[in-house]
């Protein structure tokens, strides 16, 4: 496939293979292992707006740490992940599958990009799929992940764009746009698969999860990992400086992920004090869509 003018394919440490696009309006790159992005700069403040780990894994033997991950066909833990024969990754598998350009071209306000993975099919998805993601990069970064049915029956599929974002200082930093109550992961209660339970089995865990209620301040001190079963569709990031503006749409959760002191230290792939200056706010579908023959679902988000 060749590449537009404002793309060019580069090696990092001669591991994994980059996009790096850099147009008139925006810089941005993209790995072709997990078809990740790992930076999105818009020229009209010069500003990242992507956080990666500085201890990110880039020879392709991992999924990376930070930018904005591909998870699917499943978000958080399999549900038959002790009953398949091996252990199922969390998150899905795409994220550790190489990508390839489907389409590369230039217009004069963006540059939009067309990828798929290697293959869509794996252990522990029950169909056929079609997974295409399309990068839109201007003044504003559109992620677009679309899921199709090719197959003769119909499956259920998840996933996210587990964006992580650049900021200043976690202590300083303040979500906005969220509101109802959320359920809350770091309590005990709270049953860690339960991104792919059955309706029924979400429901009576929705009800005995301890249950809180969004701040009209949502600001963060502690760990936070908090599922808000929500289709609010615009959030803002403001850290110290500036904000990020974040628009979503075909999900049916919002994530907002902070690992804190103790969990950042203990990654390999991120450093002891790195979450200090990330936070993950998600676009997820965690309670499951299921797609008959010949349908397709977008999960997108648009950032600024």
């Amino acid at each position: 496939m060749q590449l537009s003018k404002s793309v060019e394919l580069r090696s990092v440490s001669n591991q994994i293979d980059v996009l790096v696009v850099e147009n008139d309006l925006a810089m941005a790159q993209i790995s072709l292992h997990g078809g990740h992005m790992l930076s999105f700069r818009p020229k009209s403040d010069n500003r990242e707006r992507l956080w990666l780990s500085q201890d990110a894994v880039l020879d392709g033997t991992k999924a990376i740490r930070g930018g904005i991950p591909i998870c699917w066909p499943w978000f958080g833990d399999h549900l038959n992940k002790g009953h398949l024969g091996k252990d199922l990754p969390a998150h899905g598998y795409v994220r550790t599958k190489q990508w390839h350009v489907v389409d590369c071209v230039d217009f004069d306000a963006t540059t939009l990009i067309t990828l798929k993975p290697e293959t869509a099919a794996d252990q522990g998805l029950d169909g056929d799929a079609d997974l295409r993601l399309t990068v839109s990069i201007g003044n504003a970064l559109t992620v677009e992940l679309t899921t199709k049915n090719i197959g003769a029956k119909a499956f259920e599929f998840g996933g996210a764009l587990h964006s992580y974002f650049n900021i200043e200082d976690i202590t300083q930093t303040q979500l906005h746009g969220l509101s109802g109550d959320y359920l809350d992961k770091t309590q005990s209660l709270f049953d860690k698969s339960f991104a792919n339970k059955s309706s029924a089995d979400k429901s009576s865990i929705h009800k005995r999860s301890p249950h809180q209620i969004t701040p009209e301040k949502y600001t963060f001190e502690k760990e936070t990992d908090n599922i808000h079963l929500s289709l609010k569709q615009h959030f803002t990031i403001s850290s110290t400086n500036f904000s990020i503006d974040v628009v979503s749409k075909g999900h049916d959760s919002i994530v907002v992920w902070n690992p804190w002191i103790e969990k950042s230290a203990a990654m390999t792939d991120m450093s002891a004090g790195g979450y200090q200056s990330m936070l993950c706010v998600e676009s997820a579908i965690t309670q499951g869509i299921t797609l008959a023959p010949n349908e397709q679902h977008s999960l997108i988000q648009t950032i600024q």
